[in-house]
């Protein structure tokens, strides 16, 4: 676990090196550094993961330090993951990010919920094979192929989005694509709301005025893959508010990337989305779930 955590060989030499260091990297770009230690973890009488390897953080940088959080659970498929060191006692996940607080009522404030082991807690969860990429074992891989705004296709290539990957990612608040895509998504976004009386922020790309756009003229996006699944997302995590007096400004949730494109948890919020290990799937239910 020593090396898996990222950490000089030579750490296995107890004598010279009696702290076991970690450091590990996020899709953002932050990071978190610290010592691993192991223990018994416990969920009931009945469930028990002996010698479970955990770290403490020392130090972290980026994502604004992780804020106020007392930790992050990691849920990747990684080694160290609660679920790999968790097997089979668990072969799955679910969780419903809320919907964010603002001002204009586009979003509210509700609860969400996680849940381990069990699965899916609706039935209306659409579901999409998970892939797997050679290179890297750690991430929840899918196989986007387009992407539509209001129910158009943007005119784009598949292999735009297989060529690095994508990936479901919740610790990654925006979503990231490529720069082609992106100036495609943008463009269309931008006609739809000038059409609809949004007006453009002269001192930031892609934020737009919306206090003469109605709640129900906001575009809605859906991502659709190769094996025929489609995850209707809407609009709930297409735009992120931005504090401007007096305005109400809305910018793009998305940014563009040269490496893995990430599907974040903006545009996850208000769904279940379901991570069956078992079935090899990810599914991801309507809005409203909390």
């Amino acid at each position: 676990m020593c090396l898996l955590g990222g950490s000089d060989p030579h750490c296995q030499d107890s004598e010279n090196y009696p702290d076991c260091p970690f450091r590990v990297s996020y899709q953002d770009g932050s990071a978190s550094y610290g010592i691993l230690y192991q223990d018994t973890l416990t969920f009931s009488d009945v469930q028990k993961i002996p010698s479970f390897t955990f770290g403490c953080n020392l130090d972290s940088f980026g994502a604004n330090e992780f804020g106020n959080v007392d930790g992050l659970l990691g849920m990747g498929a990684g080694p160290m993951s609660v679920l790999k060191q968790s097997s089979p006692t668990f072969d799955g996940f679910s969780y419903c990010l809320p919907l964010q607080k603002s001002e204009r009522g586009f979003f509210s404030k509700t609860t969400g919920y996680f849940s381990l082991g069990k699965v899916a807690t609706r039935t209306d969860v659409r579901y999409t094979k998970m892939v797997a990429r050679r290179k890297n074992t750690e991430l929840f891989f899918v196989d986007l192929a387009a992407i539509s705004v209001d129910g158009e296709r943007l005119g784009l290539s598949p292999s735009i989005f297989s060529r690095k990957g994508v990936v479901f990612d919740s610790g990654s608040e925006l979503s990231y694509i490529p720069d082609r895509a992106l100036s495609v998504l943008s463009q269309r976004i931008r006609e739809l709301l000038l059409r609809r009386g949004a007006a453009e922020e002269e001192s930031e790309r892609n934020c737009y005025d919306m206090r003469s756009v109605d709640e129900g003229d906001m575009p809605a996006i859906s991502q659709h893959f190769d094996d025929r699944a489609r995850f209707d997302l809407g609009s709930h995590g297409v735009f992120v508010e931005r504090s401007v007096q007096e305005q109400d400004v809305w910018c793009l949730a998305f940014a563009p990337t040269e490496s893995v494109s990430i599907i974040g948890s903006l545009m996850q919020t208000s769904k279940e989305v379901v991570y069956d290990l078992k079935r090899q799937l990810i599914g991801i239910g309507p809005s409203g779930a909390c």
